[in-house]
């Protein structure tokens, strides 16, 4: 691989961990307007400084699901919407459908 591809992939990477975060970001205030605990709110926010995008996205599905804390379908699609910007398998999230009302 040459130093021009190394250049762009390191670009088109750099783009899409700024699309993530903000994607995230807005994860989590969402998150916290549905009544997630504040303690969990920071957790995410501590792992999204620190670049551990799934660990951040981990926390907030699971602790939604945990204090089956109740979602509407435009945030079960940001959810989705996360999830595939950063790769990740469908289990991730889908159960968040049981959430939606």
């Amino acid at each position: 691989m040459g130093i021009k591809s190394l250049l762009l992939n390191f670009l088109n990477n750099l783009g899409n961990n700024k699309r993530v975060k903000a994607l995230l970001l807005d994860f989590i205030k969402k998150s916290e307007n549905l009544g997630l605990s504040k303690k969990d709110i920071e957790v995410a926010q501590e792992f999204l400084d620190y670049g551990e995008y799934s660990l951040c996205f981990d926390t907030i599905t699971e602790q939604l699901y945990e204090h089956q804390i109740h979602i509407d379908i435009n945030y079960y699609n940001l959810a989705q919407k996360i999830a595939l910007e950063m790769s990740l398998e469908e289990e991730s999230y889908s159960y968040l459908k049981y959430l939606i009302q």
